[in-house]
């Protein structure tokens, strides 16, 4: 590899998706590398269903860093960009794992990235079982809605739009490099509250981190990016009035 190639850091938290892992890490190693020294930094907090195990046998010269459950989405990325720091990465590409990647994908975030200085850049994400079909772009900020709102076939409200809104307050460009084609699996959905028992909807709202609809994740989601403070607290009153009209008769008269 020549000395002049530049080191380019792919993050990626992982957790109990040995064969959707497998399959991404795949396909990456088919991507163009030409001038680059890629290196893949795989955070694995505390999979039990043999992820590390299987990436040490099949790609022994990705990184793993071992979590021990406690990290989640945020913090695993976070752990795995200060790996790619300490190597002196020149440029760090964050993803997740369900993802399927046009060889050319990275080569085309690259150029781009390099004729916008102080940016972020994003592949175009589709759909691997619609693979015509835009997977996400964008969303809008709508107070008197709950926060961020998006078309309800795009992805939930999650870390990487939170992260996003804080990078363009600091005045970095968000960009999307339309011929970054990235090909990643469908939602797939919790079980909604009205289906579940009294103390499991206590649970998934107050104690289960991990779960999408934990109040303590939607709060600081909205709190990390709403347009401002006060903003923040309102569309989280009124996210609670809506989960409460939802659940609220279900939870008097319902399971136990």
């Amino acid at each position: 590899m020549s000395e002049n190639a530049r080191k380019v850091a792919i993050v990626i938290p992982v957790y109990n998706r040995r064969e959707i892992t497998l399959q991404g890490l795949r396909s990456l190693a088919r991507i163009d590398q030409a001038g680059l020294d890629v290196r893949i930094f795989i955070v694995d907090d505390g999979s039990t269903d043999g992820t590390s195990a299987a990436i040490a046998q099949e790609f022994p010269d990705v990184v793993i860093i071992h979590g021990d459950g406690t990290l989640h989405y945020a913090a695993g990325t976070n752990r795995g960009i200060e790996a790619a720091l300490e190597w002196n990465a020149d440029l760090i590409a964050t993803m997740n794992d369900d993802a399927v990647f046009h060889e050319q994908f990275l080569q085309r975030l690259i150029r781009t990235a390099d004729a916008n200085p102080r940016s972020i850049v994003g592949g175009l994400l589709l759909l691997w079982d619609e693979p015509h079909k835009v997977f996400q772009v964008g969303q809008t900020w709508h107070t008197s809605k709950g926060g961020w709102v998006i078309p309800s076939d795009w992805t939930a409200f999650s870390v990487p739009q939170t992260a996003m809104m804080r990078f363009a307050k600091a005045g970095w460009k968000l960009l999307v490099e339309p011929k970054a084609y990235v090909w990643c699996e469908p939602n797939t959905y919790p079980k909604p509250l009205h289906e579940m028992s009294k103390g499991k909807i206590l649970r998934t709202l107050l104690l289960d981190k991990r779960h999408p609809l934990n109040l303590s994740r939607q709060f600081i989601a909205r709190w990390e990016s709403a347009p401002t403070r006060s903003k923040a607290v309102a569309s989280f009153i009124v996210y609670l009035g809506q989960l409460a009209g939802k659940t609220l008769g279900f939870v008097s008269g319902g399971k136990k």
